[in-house]
């Protein structure tokens, strides 16, 4: 079945979707509905993320397949007193909300969405356990999230 994707909103912020997107079946049916959120930590590049999604089936009442927050894996880039760390979590909320008053210091390198947390954590737990050795040691550099930081970029994504 070919899929159609139509912008409710045509809203961008810095060059990235915002608001929300919808996708339709063949038959005319939604296929679902995803609301993105951008954000801009510190004076870094603007960020992205999915905070709602709605997600359907093509049958003739249209049921709904999952419906709720968006669950995302990120890997942040920490500078802390000239040091760096990098940190993988699981969160539902945009980076400013999960870090208030912290952005200044943070930068996101990468995001993954996951329709369930199951996923999320998942994927968290086999790069938690596969990079175990790497793990940051030392003193605090977030207010809280401490225990997934590495003291490299074990993924190696970081381009800067």
């Amino acid at each position: 079945m070919t899929l159609y994707l139509k912008k409710i909103e045509k809203e961008y912020k810095d060059g990235r979707p915002t608001g929300a997107w919808t996708k339709w079946y063949e038959n005319g049916k939604i296929w679902g509905v995803i609301d993105f959120e951008t954000t801009t930590l510190s004076d870094y590049e603007p960020h992205s993320s999915i905070v709602k999604i709605d997600m359907r089936y093509s049958d003739e009442d249209n049921s709904i397949r999952y419906k709720g927050e968006a669950f995302s894996s990120k890997l942040i880039r920490i500078k802390d007193n000239g040091g760096k760390g990098y940190k993988i979590g699981i969160t539902n909320r945009t980076v400013a909300e999960r870090f208030a008053g912290e952005t200044d210091k943070l930068e996101v390198v990468k995001t993954w969405y996951y329709e369930s947390g199951k996923d999320a954590r998942d994927k968290e737990r086999e790069v938690l356990i596969e990079f175990k050795p790497m793990k940051y040691i030392g003193e605090p550099l977030l207010s809280s999230g401490n225990t997934e930081i590495f003291s490299q970029d074990v993924l190696m994504l970081d381009k800067a």
